[in-house]
């Protein structure tokens, strides 16, 4: 029996739930599942179009105000029909599951993407209140895509999660073996003796970016070490007048948004990912897929990577300056080797064993069939 599933998401980016849906999709389609997406922010979002590529039909409801949005997403369901609501976005999930509940008996699948500390008192209770209305009076199926994810929920919001993690496409994000690296280094002119550290990602504070480029003014000026930093940022960026105003603007490459991160990767030796706070960590397993050894913070949801990988796979820091500089160092002096080949490939095999495409995706499958409207219809 075929299942059609509606997917509710904020504006639609380039960010890891619309690429795991992106990826995704086509596998489910071959198990009898088809999805559509709900767009609930102030725009549609730049993603758009990736997903209609892969079939997917996307909609459009604003979730401000609120009350309009109720309204609006209650008399598309009326319209629409699905077996499965599945929302990702954390501000319509209460909204969004009182509209389905008023209008139907359907089965409602919740995944909280983000790790949500207990840092202010109302927003907290804010978030108590609305899973306790969710999970139990409106009997959402809450998902966490972590273990700190869902020992946060547990702890916190007294929620008991499924636990299904994030996968990334272990088609694309694959090792080159030294030969063909070398070439890659050789047609962007990037020096086979340079040893390459890249982080990807938006700028965000909790990012820390602006540590890996103060560690790299600590080093000394004869260093092998450079760092890509691959970002939406353009020119003249925050980060780029640091690298000025420190004179390393020669050690660091601002190569912006690439269409194309792959390149990037597989010409790289480490990936680093410094920050504070992580909902999950979808570009460490990419760059772990591709075979590049990580440098992570030991902080929640990066910290579950411990139960999946060697002790020798990962090196674990502190989101600090010294910890950072430290570590460069030891990779300088040889203390902590570069993965070739074998190294390379066994890390990328580990990484699509735990999450590669079919292990998420097909967790959410079975959740999908077991629970489908027409089973409890």
């Amino acid at each position: 029996m075929a299942l059609k599933v509606l997917h509710i998401l904020n504006s639609l980016n380039p960010s890891g739930a619309e690429v795991m849906l992106e990826i995704a999709n086509s596998y489910w389609n071959e198990n009898d599942v088809y999805s559509d997406i709900l767009a609930t922010g102030s725009t549609v979002g730049v993603y758009k179009k990736n997903l209609e590529k892969k079939g997917m039909r996307i909609h459009h409801i604003p979730l401000n105000p609120k009350f309009r949005f109720l309204l609006g997403f209650y008399k598309f369901l009326k319209t629409y029909h699905y077996d499965i609501i599945h929302i990702h976005s954390e501000g319509a999930s209460l909204f969004a599951a009182l509209a389905v509940r008023l209008q139907s008996r359907q089965t409602i699948i919740r995944t909280v993407h983000h790790i949500w500390p207990r840092r202010r008192l109302l927003p907290f209770l804010k978030r108590l209140v609305y899973r306790f209305i969710s999970n139990k009076l409106l009997k959402v199926i809450p998902v966490s895509n972590s273990l700190s994810g869902q020992e946060n929920e547990r702890k916190y919001f007294y929620a008991n999660n499924i636990l299904i993690p994030n996968w990334y496409d272990d088609e694309k994000f694959v090792p080159v073996n030294d030969d063909e690296k070398k070439k890659l280094r050789n047609a962007y002119n990037i020096s086979n003796k340079s040893i390459i550290i890249t982080s990807l990602g938006g700028n965000w504070p909790y990012k820390n970016y602006w540590m890996i480029i103060e560690a790299i003014s600590h080093l000394p000026v004869q260093t092998k070490i450079r760092y890509f930093q691959i970002g939406p940022e353009g020119n003249n960026n925050p980060l780029q007048k640091l690298a000025k105003k420190l004179n390393v603007f020669d050690k660091v490459y601002f190569w912006g948004k690439v269409e194309n991160v792959l390149p990037y990767l597989q010409m790289s030796d480490y990936y680093i990912m410094p920050s504070t706070e992580e909902g999950f960590g979808n570009a460490a397993i990419e760059a772990m897929g591709t075979g590049l050894k990580p440098i992570l913070s030991d902080v929640k949801a990066l910290c579950d990577f411990k139960n999946y990988n060697k002790k020798t796979d990962i090196i674990w820091i502190q989101p600090a300056v010294n910890d950072i500089v430290n570590v460069f160092k030891s990779i300088e002096n040889n203390k902590e080797d570069l993965l070739h080949d074998t190294n390379k490939f066994e890390l990328s095999k580990t990484t699509k064993k735990n999450f590669g495409i079919k292990v998420g995706a097909t967790a959410y499958l079975n959740l999908y069939k077991q629970h489908s409207y027409g089973k409890n219809k």
